[in-house]
């Protein structure tokens, strides 16, 4: 929808550019769905920075074109394609149906024991098109393991704390949300010495806003075990001794006993 939105308001814009434009033909090269590092899916490895909102890469005009150029090199030109851009985005926000920002007001310790209790504070705003009924909304908060930059998987990870939004917002509204959370345990991240990323998110209707275009707040964080939790231990079975087969005595062979019916009748010797 974005990627149509700003081809046909730059191509349109460019358009009537040319007629005033003497040299310019405004050629229009279509989409293409193409997997760029900054816009494939993310892989913490490969692409560990991808756009983790809709994204499109734009190629408008070519320096190496002798009529694009011209377009590029007077102030129309130029203005053409600002207005094409702009008119598309502003028609992209208009008509999405879910849209946020998140700042971080207060934030959470950058340590803490594991299973305590934690805050941080929340600016959330409404940028979609539509109100927010109070409850509606409701702001969670997850762990997942730390990775480098950010983590672009789009999972909550290990559920801390949901906090419903109080206060009906209407489009471009902000209200600031208090945030409890419990801190994971630490055999979840002991892999990576307790170190996490808090990720905040929207939801509605059971519909996480990361799965839908809005990118969540990720904060660093650190959990740490607690000393005084005595984890359960694995039982290990007693071993079997072992005994040395030579001085085990080899057993006494049981006869077998014999039916007497079953015995040769002796031949008689004959007598002379």
């Amino acid at each position: 929808m974005l990627a149509a939105s700003v081809h046909s308001n730059v191509v349109a814009r460019l358009r009537l550019a040319s007629a005033s434009l003497t040299g310019y033909r405004s050629v229009d090269r279509g989409m293409r769905r193409i997997m760029f590092y900054v816009n494939g899916p993310y892989h913490a490895k490969s692409r560990p920075r991808p756009s983790l909102m809709p994204t499109i890469l734009g190629e408008t005009l070519f320096l190496t074109n002798a009529r694009d150029r011209i377009a590029l090199r007077s102030e129309l030109g130029r203005q053409a394609i600002a207005a094409g851009y702009y008119e598309a985005l502003a028609t992209y926000f208009a008509s999405r149906s879910v849209g946020a920002r998140y700042e971080l007001v207060t934030p959470p310790p950058p340590s803490m024991m594991e299973l305590q209790p934690g805050f941080a504070q929340v600016r959330v705003t409404n940028s979609s098109p539509v109100p927010w009924p109070a409850g509606s909304v409701a702001l969670t908060v997850g762990a997942v393991p730390a990775v480098r930059f950010y983590d672009g998987s789009s999972q909550l990870g290990t559920a801390l704390g949901s906090v419903p939004l109080p206060v009906d917002l209407g489009p471009g509204q902000s209200v600031v949300v208090d945030v409890p959370f419990i801190a994971p345990e630490y055999r979840l991240f002991a892999s990576r010495a307790g170190a996490t990323l808090l990720k905040f998110d929207l939801e509605s209707a059971g519909r996480r806003f990361a799965l839908r275009g809005v990118p969540p707040l990720q904060v660093p964080f650190v959990v740490t075990p607690d000393p005084t939790r005595v984890p359960v231990p694995t039982p290990i079975p007693t071993p079997l001794p072992t005994i040395d087969p030579g001085l085990i005595a080899p057993p006494t062979p049981t006869p077998t006993p014999i039916d007497p019916g079953a015995l040769p009748t002796p031949t008689p010797t004959p007598t002379l």
